[in-house]
């Protein structure tokens, strides 16, 4: 009996940083599902990551990889793209056009994985023309965003940011978004918030947390000379992840001695434009000498260096009605595999702090003494062993881990495959 086959669609996917379409992908044979995936082909991978490339991923599975041209951030063709996109969903209909042409063999189901709304469309109509279902998955929707932070770059006149050019953007991508999920069999998000919002538009709506592959991250507990409180990952914007509370923690008398003990640091593997908006931050509060910056780092050499960190920084701030809202780092889930404390400032007070706190795996900061408090407590721990951890609740970090995730994905396909009722109607209809 041959396996199931599903057609994975998805805006990227390895050797560029996809960790939650790359476990689908690895793990979904476990459970009897034959993936085949179809992204764009990337020709300049520094416009689309977030972390380095997982230069060691090898292609064991079937990958149509698309190629729409040169698009590079920043020139005027990138510009007209996206214009192309917004108006005529220009990359979605040649996605569509190469599958029909070159797809060995129809799939059972489609699964798409949707950054803010491409390649719904894709999915949409090869699911109706091959009378198939189909499944989305949507993890990043420009709602979840402060003002104009889902474009990669503001749109902005003589220094002065267009808001309501990008209010109306974000209105069309709402609006197709929208059109193509309320014709999918199902749906799949990231978090109770994303959940809540898109259950609006189609009420068959699941709830898939981002986790962590416990074949790359897990555990080494051994001394460290330095006491490190080590970032990884972007940063949009300050009003979506602040990290005053941190440096106000660090600038106060309580924490003078420890700052002043060359024991100290602040690593931040992060991207230029991060490095950019925090630098005057830290220069404010005279810490310049206690933070350094990297270039970001593949997965795997990352794993081994987080577990050498005494602290796990995440950064955040605290929902409110203009965003953020049900933002959940994929790093939250990493850490809590490495077993190390994590400190989040600021708490979202939601989603976040709920997974700390149930976790048991370190602070949400809700103020500088909440923050004083738990750097001093690892502290304490460091000095005592030369390294810090978490034993957390096991079994709900658990619960975060891919593979046992990914067979959550497997059971809603099977849904889908075996209910001939969920194979929809034109997906040119919506009344959204």
């Amino acid at each position: 009996m041959r396996q199931r086959r599903v057609l994975i669609l998805s805006d990227l996917f390895p050797p560029v940083f996809a960790p939650r379409i790359q476990a689908v992908a690895k793990y979904l044979p476990t459970y009897g599902w034959e993936p085949v995936v179809a992204t764009e082909l990337v020709r300049h991978q520094a416009d689309y990551v977030h972390t380095a490339t997982d230069s060691r991923y090898k292609e064991d599975i079937p990958i149509y990889r698309i190629d729409f041209g040169k698009n590079e951030v920043g020139t005027l063709r990138h510009k007209l793209n996206f214009l192309a996109d917004l108006v005529y969903e220009r990359r979605e209909r040649r996605m569509e056009k190469a599958l029909q042409k070159s797809l060995k063999e129809k799939p059972d189901v489609i699964l798409c994985f949707a950054y803010r709304k491409f390649p719904l469309r894709t999915a949409a109509r090869l699911a109706k023309s091959w009378g198939i279902p189909w499944i989305a998955d949507c993890r990043d929707i420009v709602e979840q965003y402060t003002d104009g932070d889902f474009l990669p770059h503001p749109i902005t006149l003589w220094g002065h940011p267009l808001l309501k050019l990008m209010r109306s953007i974000r209105a069309r991508i709402i609006s197709q978004r929208n059109r193509y999920l309320s014709q999918a069999n199902k749906v799949i998000t990231v978090s109770p918030w994303h959940r809540n919002l898109l259950a609006k538009v189609n009420p068959d709506c699941h709830l898939i947390y981002n986790g962590y592959d416990h074949e790359i991250f897990s555990p080494r507990l051994e001394p460290h000379p330095h006491f490190d409180i080590i970032y990884t990952g972007r940063l949009l914007s300050l009003s979506m992840r602040d990290p005053s509370l941190l440096f106000q923690a660090l600038a106060s008398p309580e924490l003078s001695e420890l700052v002043s003990s060359s024991k100290l640091h602040i690593h931040w593997y992060t991207d230029k434009q991060s490095e950019r908006l925090l630098r005057p931050v830290i220069s404010s509060y005279g810490l310049e000498t206690i933070n350094t910056f990297h270039e970001m780092l593949p997965r795997e050499e990352m794993a081994r260096m987080i577990q050498s960190a005494a602290i796990l920084l995440q950064l955040s701030n605290r929902e409110s009605e203009s965003g953020p809202h049900g933002m959940v780092s994929t790093k939250i889930f990493e850490a809590m595999a490495v077993r190390k404390p994590v400190l989040l400032v600021r708490s979202d007070e939601a989603v976040m702090e709920q997974l700390i706190k149930h976790t048991r795996i370190g602070c949400a900061a809700r103020s500088v003494r909440d923050v004083i408090s738990f750097v001093r407590s690892c502290h304490k721990d460091w000095i005592r062993q030369g390294y810090t951890a978490v034993l957390g609740e096991q079994e709900e970090i658990e619960l975060f881990s891919r593979k046992r995730q990914v067979g959550d994905f497997a059971r809603l396909l099977n849904e889908v495959l075996d209910n001939p009722k969920n194979i929809r109607s034109c997906p040119y209809q919506s009344n959204h």
